[in-house]
């Protein structure tokens, strides 16, 4: 059997037996545990047990940077922002009817008046006291209204907050902290758009050889700190302006 296949059959033997839905988002975080690239995720994938909610395995996915639960938390982080402001919206909506509620009363009293110069006392002190209630009742209303727009405003800065995380998370390699595959290519298109004579580049993998056999004699974690470890020394060693990117488990771009 070969390795993609044997890996295959491992992913879905281990999802079958915790009865983890067959879903892409959970085939990739599940990858990720058996790519021994991170032991720490291994080991907090099985500490779910049998059965782990939905939730709980996308929690895992976000905390790991995995990108297809990064997606899943944009678009659940856009949804709750379009509720948001379909709620500010409704509340102001309704602020709106009552000032012009308002406004037709006092407009009305106004043409009550001029049209009947001897109208008594006690019927323009009722209609006052109408006017009066009508505005005690808008002044509650524009109070609601304000903490709801406060309240409001304090939900889209906390989504646009998580979605500029979650945004940055799918462009970082969950174990090093560097960019990852995605940013690499957006990098090159950047470079391929701005490239000419006068600004020449190159580009530079570095493979780490045989990286499944040094994590069989070595062990995943002793594995993982060394990528960790190699991702230290390029950082350091390439200029301010360059840039460098884990784009596979065993394997580096600069």
């Amino acid at each position: 059997m070969s390795g993609l296949a044997d890996d295959l059959q491992k992913i879905t033997v281990f999802m079958l037996k915790h009865q983890i839905a067959g879903i892409p988002r959970n085939f990739e975080l599940v990858h990720e545990a058996f790519g021994g690239s991170n032991p720490d995720l291994s080991r907090e994938l099985v500490l779910l047990g049998s059965r782990p909610s939905q939730a709980a395995l996308d929690q895992l996915g976000l905390k790991y940077r995995i990108s297809s639960h990064c997606g899943v938390s944009l678009e659940r982080l856009q949804g709750e922002t379009l509720k948001t402001l379909t709620t500010m919206s409704d509340h102001l909506a309704l602020g709106l009817t009552q000032k012009r509620a308002f406004t037709h009363s006092v407009e009305g009293v106004i043409r009550s008046i001029r049209e009947d110069m001897t109208v008594g006392i006690d019927q323009l002190l009722g209609e006052l006291d109408l006017l009066a209630s009508i505005a005690k009742d808008m002044v509650k209303a524009e109070t609601a209204l304000s903490g709801w727009v406060s309240e409001g405003l304090e939900n889209l800065q906390a989504a646009d907050r998580a979605m500029r995380a979650a945004q940055a998370a799918m462009t970082r390699d969950h174990l090093t902290g560097l960019a990852n595959r995605i940013s690499l290519f957006q990098m090159l298109e950047e470079v391929h758009a701005a490239a000419s004579p006068a600004k020449p580049s190159a580009l530079l993998l570095i493979e780490i050889v045989d990286l499944a056999g040094l994590q069989h004699q070595y062990g995943e974690d002793a594995v993982g700190k060394l990528i960790k470890g190699l991702a230290g020394i390029f950082r350091k060693a390439i200029k301010k302006q360059d840039f460098i990117a884990r784009i596979e488990a065993e394997s580096f771009a600069f």
